[in-house]
């Protein structure tokens, strides 16, 4: 396993420990590409709070893989 392989390994394993919604929001804008209005609709919570979700994501798989989080994505 190399080390491209592990670092994904970690964050699939990150990623699985964020909280439920968390997780749910992250997903919804940064892999089905909703911008934060619209996974607010769907979620029922402001864009404000969708922000803090995905500052929370980004911050916490950045942390597990010790990156900064800009360079995650």
């Amino acid at each position: 396993m190399g080390a491209g392989d592990r670092e994904l390994r970690v964050l699939q394993l990150a990623f699985g420990i964020l909280p439920p919604v968390t997780r749910e929001v992250f997903r919804l804008h940064r892999v089905e590409g909703l911008d934060y209005a619209e996974v607010a609709a769907r979620l029922g919570m402001t864009a404000l709070e969708v922000e803090r979700h995905v500052a929370e994501a980004l911050y916490e798989l950045a942390r597990r893989v010790d990156r900064p989080w800009w360079k995650l994505w």
